[in-house]
């Protein structure tokens, strides 16, 4: 699968998400509802990375996110294991305080869901870090992301989990354990060499590569991708 976003930067508002741009979101999660390898009734986790920092991962993911919770998928998450001092969905939709992370992954008397930080998008929740790089070091051990997922998927019909480029342990750790991941590229900026060591990577993962998300799309694909297409 191939697809590409104009401008998924601008998606995302505290009415959710409108237009052409929407539109893309939206058949994006029908396909991923009718090509990942998991019954309609079960839950999915849809990782989305990159080659490389700066292609517009969190901005994709968010986007995901509520156009996910927009077609009715149930209650929807956007799981943020990124680096950065603010989630993208948080700071779009100008959310303030804790995101839940940190309790999720301490806490004994709390579901990781009842962590989550519900948005003013209906069906739409967040969890994440305001300090990612507290999480970073206890989802690698373990097993942690692992289970944190699965415990994910039982209170979730649908999850988008943002994850760090693909050269990041943290991505390793848990692009093996979601239903399928999305490899966003900088249309203007991927090289074909880091593609090809991004995929590799996921492969080694176990990962279930789904496809390419060109984001910052223009009229043209890149020179190196166009001869393989």
């Amino acid at each position: 699968m191939l697809t590409s976003t104009e401008d998924s930067a601008a998606a995302v508002r505290s009415g959710g998400s409108r237009g052409a741009v929407a539109e893309q979101y939206q058949a994006l999660v029908q396909w991923i509802h009718s090509a990942s390898n998991v019954p309609a009734t079960a839950a999915k986790s849809i990782g989305v990375t990159s080659c490389s920092r700066g292609a517009g991962v969190s901005s994709v993911a968010a986007n995901l996110a509520v156009a996910a919770a927009q077609a009715g998928a149930g209650r929807v998450l956007l799981l943020d294991l990124s680096s950065g001092s603010q989630p993208e969905l948080a700071r779009r939709l100008n959310l303030s305080g804790d995101c839940g992370l940190p309790a999720a992954l301490s806490s004994r008397d709390r579901r990781a869901a009842e962590c989550a930080q519900q948005t003013p998008i209906d069906n739409l929740w967040l969890l994440a870090a305001s300090n990612t790089d507290l999480g970073t070091g206890v989802l690698l051990e373990n097993g942690h992301v692992h289970r944190l997922v699965r415990e994910l998927e039982a209170e979730f019909t649908f999850i988008v989990v943002d994850l760090p480029p693909t050269d990041s342990g943290l991505c390793f750790a848990a692009a093996g354990t979601l239903n399928g991941v999305l490899l966003v590229m900088d249309a203007a900026g991927t090289r074909s060499e880091a593609a090809k060591r991004a995929k590799q990577r996921l492969i080694h993962a176990n990962a279930a590569v789904l496809g390419v998300i060109l984001n910052k799309q223009t009229r043209d694909l890149p020179t190196w991708l166009d001869a393989r297409l």
